[in-house]
């Protein structure tokens, strides 16, 4: 009998037990049926594998293996998977019940896209979208997307031909625990367009993210969202938007960390050694000292 599946979604866990049963739900919930539903258990310490534990459905496989991080777990998800295309999924994140359908034949129909998205929100209220226009995100614009912060989907709201990956020999840097989705997206991107469908696929749950910035307990520095991505091949306005996006990424680690006492680490990390120009050094110490107050106020104006 031939157990392999369409689909493989990739799920990383580490202690997420308020979430991950509405979480697996949406997966089994899917019209679309054929697929194998991986939890990669990193380590957990609280409930997780016992709320795991509820659902009996022969689609889930549930594997465990010593904490490593989110980039290691997805890379072992990858490696277990016997599907034919591999789309992920956070653990507090929740499909829309016709993601993996609409994306499925999406890439069915057009046998030279790899990479096919829809879009995330972070609205309970929004149920679907009926514009079913398509949007090409190629090598040359999507840095564009990047440095206006107006990216319309995340690396959960994808679904990937596993071939692309095997072909190119593609991984997640498991040394970054931050920006490792947006670094796979730009390696991704190195080879395939990404095409992009007009429609919502993914609900994207802030709560669990601002609980997180409040329990922060250690400064963030920049990501190296461009590790062992082939920059080289960028053209001088390309590095001129990736420039700009990392500016713009810079100014959100200041506010993130004003959630922590500064440290001389901080300082000697993300303001003397850091490659950005002085203006934006500035800015920084401008945003992580400002009154709460204030920048809560400018929140309403402009995205940190």
């Amino acid at each position: 009998m031939n157990t392999n599946k369409l689909i493989s979604v990739i799920i990383p866990l580490y202690n997420k037990e308020k979430y991950i049963e509405d979480t697996i739900k949406s997966v089994l919930n899917q019209t679309f049926t054929d697929f194998e539903l991986i939890i990669v258990n990193d380590g957990s310490t609280d409930n997780s594998l016992k709320v795991i534990e509820k659902f009996s459905d022969k689609r889930i496989n549930v594997f465990s293996k010593e904490n490593a991080g989110v980039s290691s777990a997805r890379n072992y998800g990858i490696y277990k998977s016997k599907g034919q295309y591999i789309a992920f999924l956070d653990a507090d994140d929740t499909y829309f019940k016709d993601h993996l359908n609409n994306l499925y034949y999406f890439l069915l129909q057009n046998k030279d896209a790899n990479i096919v998205c829809d879009k995330y929100t972070s609205d309970k209220k929004i149920k679907s979208s009926e514009n079913d226009t398509i949007t090409i995100i190629d090598k040359n614009n999507i840095l564009n997307y990047f440095s206006k912060s107006q990216f319309p989907f995340s690396l959960c709201n994808c679904l990937i031909r596993k071939k692309n990956i095997e072909d190119y020999n593609l991984n997640f840097e498991e040394k970054l625990s931050i920006g490792e989705d947006i670094n796979f997206i730009l390696k991704l991107n190195q080879y395939s367009k990404i095409y992009l469908i007009n429609k919502y696929g993914l609900f994207y749950n802030r709560d669990d993210e601002d609980s997180i910035m409040n329990k922060l307990s250690k400064y963030r520095s920049l990501p190296n969202y461009f590790k062992n991505v082939a920059i080289h091949k960028y053209t001088s306005l390309e590095n001129k938007e990736m420039k700009k996006f990392l500016q713009n990424e810079y100014l959100k680690i200041a506010f993130q960390n004003r959630n922590v006492k500064i440290s001389l680490q901080e300082i000697k990390e993300n303001i003397i050694k850091n490659n950005l120009i002085f203006f934006y050094k500035i800015k920084y110490i401008i945003i992580r000292f400002m009154p709460k107050i204030i920048m809560n106020n400018l929140k309403k104006y402009k995205r940190f």
